[in-house]
């Protein structure tokens, strides 16, 4: 399979999966939607198809760029500029396979299903797992999408295995556009913004072609987007089952005889001495012994809309995703929707993702204090009711439960106090006022205080009768005052 020229873009059609090309994709101007059975898939499918389309039809200025966005691509434009490239997007290339090395050393077979992340190898596992949903195999669409984000999204196979160069577990922040078309191209940079960043970057060829060695010392800020996108940080090789039997993938359910079985990894270790500038993601800078060094900040186990202004603004030290800062460039007076997706984890094991779609609409850069204020308050409002329960919860005996089980109580208690407002909080960040406003909004406070209020009493009476509930009102205020006058 060959990711420039087959059918392995999974679309929904007809209530139905099928598989289109990217010529397909770029060159019409049919309103596609990518479909697959996890939302981590859809996210690394989305970004392979970014990333091709960034190394291929990289616009050469923002005039260029807007035609792209609402004109589809002449396929004579396509095929040529295809044609040098064709060789390193081949899933079974003789020499080059895509993201992968030829004659892998290991003699054991890794389950394919272990680049599903968050399912197990064997019966370790994240989330709910039965027999009878095992991966044994897969189709090729499925496959590759699982080894890009496997190389570029995730943590490394454990000991002796290299990350990916944002690190195990990095934020991913894209525009969304009205169709997926337009979600591409909104997140292409051209030439003019691009070449600030990636000025004299002197390896254009990706490393599964043009190799390192082991122990190797990397200079990141050398690569150009090319080699940076499609960096594969691993020794890994497919293993696919004779092409002479069909069966059915074990993730789509589609019938082919294109199926991965499994495949073959080999420790790999290099040294990376200097970062890579990924356009995808928001990070941020520390200095430490006269050198800088980039952090590219992993999904926290926090609700996610509390990082809405990270995601989007330029903090101190801090940057958000080049494709975010050159829509704010381009288009500073429309919405803004962004998707916002990433994995929290424990070394090499995910232990949750999220993938979330918010909006931001037009006028929202006015409102930034106001909204800065309102996020901030119903965070710190979680941390009161922690307090408070711990008040609560001492004073019922609770603190006498072995290990920490009143730590583990008090956090199950503002975890759920954030999913109970977060259909709150994204309708309050969706519905911003154009014009500046500086009041705080009295009608959200009162309601994050009764929540806030109800989550306590309810914790008092899942473990005493005779425990009155203490209010968190009081506090509140408190909380909000400082909030206004910080």
């Amino acid at each position: 399979m060959n990711l420039l020229i087959d059918k392995w873009i999974p679309v929904r059609s007809e209530e139905k999966i099928k598989y289109i090309s990217l010529e397909e994709l770029l060159c019409n101007n049919n309103d596609h939607e990518i479909i697959t059975h996890r939302d981590d898939m859809q996210l690394a499918t989305l970004q392979m198809l970014i990333c091709l389309t960034q190394v291929l039809f990289e616009p050469k200025d923002e005039v260029e760029l807007s035609k792209y966005l609402v004109t589809e691509l002449n396929k004579k434009q396509f095929q040529i500029a295809i044609k040098d490239y064709l060789e390193w997007f081949d899933l079974k290339h003789i020499k080059w396979p895509f993201l992968q090395t030829r004659g892998v050393t290991s003699k054991e077979v890794t389950p394919i299903q272990k680049l599903f992340n968050g399912m197990p190898e064997g019966n370790n596992h994240t989330w709910r797992y039965e027999s009878n949903s095992r991966i044994n195999k897969v189709c090729a669409s499925c496959a590759v999408i699982m080894l890009f984000n496997q190389s570029t999204n995730t943590p490394s196979f454990g000991g002796g295995f290299k990350n990916p160069l944002r690190g195990a577990t990095p934020i991913i922040t894209l525009v969304k556009g009205k169709t997926l078309r337009e979600t591409i191209w909104l997140n292409i940079l051209h030439k003019g913004f691009s070449s600030k960043h990636y000025l004299n970057k002197t390896v254009n060829i990706p490393n599964w072609v043009l190799r390192i060695n082991k122990d190797d010392e990397v200079e990141g800020s050398n690569f150009s987007l090319l080699r940076g996108l499609f960096w594969q940080p691993g020794i890994v090789e497919l293993i696919w089952q004779d092409e002479q039997a069909q069966a059915i993938c074990d993730s789509c359910a589609i019938t082919t005889n294109n199926i991965v079985v499994g495949f073959k990894r080999q420790k790999f270790a290099y040294k990376l001495i200097s970062d890579f500038l990924h356009p995808h993601s928001p990070r941020y800078f520390y200095s430490k012994d006269g050198k800088d060094t980039t952090i590219y900040p992993s999904f926290k186990d926090l609700p996610w809309w509390t990082q809405v202004i990270n995601l989007v603004l330029k903090r101190e030290n801090g940057f958000p995703s080049l494709g975010v800062v050159q829509y704010q460039e381009l288009f500073s007076d429309e919405e803004l929707c962004l998707i916002f997706g990433g994995y929290n984890n424990n070394q090499s094991k995910i232990t949750q993702r999220s993938y979330q779609i918010f909006l931001l609409p037009k006028g929202w850069l006015k409102n930034k204090k106001y909204l800065e204020i309102h996020l901030s308050l119903a965070l710190e409002i979680g941390v009161v009711l922690r307090k408070k329960g711990y008040g609560v919860g001492k004073s019922m005996g609770l603190n006498l439960l072995p290990g920490d089980g009143l730590s583990n109580l008090l956090t199950q208690l503002q975890k759920d106090y954030y999913q109970e407002i977060e259909s709150i909080m994204i309708d309050f960040i969706a519905s911003i006022n154009l014009d500046p406003v500086n009041e705080i909004d009295n009608q959200l406070v009162t309601k994050l205080t009764e929540i806030a209020d109800k989550s306590l009493t309810d914790f008092t009476r899942s473990y005493s009768t005779y425990v009155n509930p203490v209010s968190v009102k009081q506090s509140i205020d408190i909380t909000i005052k400082k909030l206004i006058n910080a």
